[in-house]
């Protein structure tokens, strides 16, 4: 099977414009879903998921989340060498977000 052919197939025959590519067809989060998806991903890995808090702050470039957990939960957050919030960033930055701005994900200490 040729690239052509397994494009073909993945598209469904549908051909895409330029702005789609660049633009990805998901869906785009607003605050409130991305504050939820953000929960939803560091609750289970807490022992103190009541003390959670997610405060956002924008700056002319992103939409800064700062993540606060309880002071025992940092490392379970951050993980060895930091794996787990790398991973969490992974997720956070490959989702589409209202607006030109970036997300930027930090957990405070």
């Amino acid at each position: 099977m040729t690239d052509q052919e397994v494009n073909d197939l993945e598209t469904n025959g549908q051909e895409t414009s330029d702005q789609d590519r660049d633009e990805g067809t998901g869906q785009v989060l607003t605050d409130q879903e991305m504050r939820e998806l953000i929960h939803t991903i560091v609750k289970p890995l807490v022992s103190h998921p009541e003390d959670i808090e997610l405060n956002l702050q924008d700056t002319e470039d992103f939409h800064e989340y700062l993540l606060e957990v309880h002071p025992d939960d940092v490392g379970r957050v951050i993980g060895k060498r930091g794996r787990i919030a790398k991973a969490i960033r992974a997720i956070i930055y490959s989702i589409q977000y209202e607006g030109p701005k970036r997300v930027r994900l930090t957990i405070v200490d």
